[in-house]
């Protein structure tokens, strides 16, 4: 996104409009206007996954006083700290940048107030009723089996309810 915003930007001065009958000149506003079109438009999705990635974190970066604080500091730099060769106060910064550059506690509370999409989508799959799905898709299907779940097996057959109402199906042709 960074790219294609910086080359609309780019096109808008490179291609610009003159005003009539004088020399000023304006960026293009078609151009111009893509580009702000674009940026807001991946907006949210930027922060959502720059928030995903940095986690909950985020939501509730270290303050500078307890980074100073000499009995906190040992704990944040064996808990916080980042890879050999990136120190752990430019790895706080970077978690305070993305605080502050996608709507701080509140917008990150939105991602990770029930904890990081990707632990909510694996409580989905842990959760699911798997047969029950099985079961809808076997039923939407035509495929036999669906009638032996508890729950769709007592759902009624509406194909053959309405059966009788409809005209007959051609069968005349093959798939």
């Amino acid at each position: 996104m960074t790219e294609a915003f910086k080359v609309m930007s780019l096109a808008a001065c490179m291609f610009p409009e003159v005003e009539p009958g004088t020399d000023f000149v304006n960026p293009n506003q078609l151009y111009t206007n893509i580009a702000k079109y674009m940026y807001a438009e991946n907006f949210h999705q930027v922060t959502k996954i720059a928030q995903d990635i940095c986690g909950g974190i985020a939501a509730d970066p270290i303050s500078y006083d307890d980074w100073n604080n000499p009995e906190e500091r040992p704990y944040l730099e064996k808990y916080l700290g980042a890879k050999d060769g990136i120190a752990t106060e430019d790895r706080l910064k970077a978690i305070r940048l993305i605080h502050d550059i996608t709507g701080g506690r509140h917008g990150s509370h939105q991602i990770h107030a029930e904890g990081s999409l990707a632990t909510q989508q694996m409580m989905f799959y842990a959760n699911g009723d798997w047969d029950m799905y099985k079961a809808a898709a076997k039923r939407d299907a035509g495929i036999p089996g669906w009638e032996k779940d508890p729950k769709f097996g007592a759902i009624p057959d509406y194909t053959s309810l309405i059966a009788s109402k409809m005209p007959p199906v051609d069968t005349s042709y093959n798939i």
